[in-house]
């Protein structure tokens, strides 16, 4: 886990942290406890004022399993998971933000007009761009899932 010194970065209304919850290439990467990932999230609230965002994909999911976490679920969820359709784990209703494909991998479509480069990660958000900027930039909430 990296440090985050708040003394060096001074939050806008343009940043969203994250805290990426993945392997490495494989299954078989080792991987940060979900504990850490908790701590982390708590140690970004207090540093910037607001909640970060959790990204992750099948890694949560596996951690998770059925089980419902009110911390976690008092974040907002940025899905990696590359398909035809997202398919959010319990702790959430929704994802906020979907990634469906990176790097070449997953549905199309892999790039965007006026980016040349072909490795990038494209996202779906279920809004227009006046919900994402408000959301992007406004305070995390997020509905309250039920057991």
């Amino acid at each position: 886990m990296s440090a985050f010194d708040p003394k060096r970065t001074s939050p806008d209304w343009q940043l969203r942290c994250a805290a990426s919850r993945h392997r490495g290439l494989s299954r078989n990467s080792p991987c940060v406890p979900l504990i850490n990932a908790k701590e982390f999230l708590l140690r970004v609230e207090d540093a910037v004022g607001r909640k970060a965002v959790l990204y992750s994909g099948f890694l949560i999911k596996e951690q998770l399993g059925n089980r419902i976490d009110s911390h976690l679920a008092a974040h907002r969820l940025w899905l990696a998971q590359y398909g035809p359709r997202p398919v959010t784990p319990r702790n959430w209703s929704s994802a906020w933000l979907w990634q469906f494909t990176g790097d070449g991998v997953g549905p199309k479509p892999h790039s965007i007009p006026g980016i040349v480069d072909t490795g990038i990660d494209i996202n779906h958000f279920d809004g227009d761009a006046v919900k994402l900027t408000a959301e992007w930039s406004g305070p995390t909430t997020v509905e309250p899932v039920t057991a």
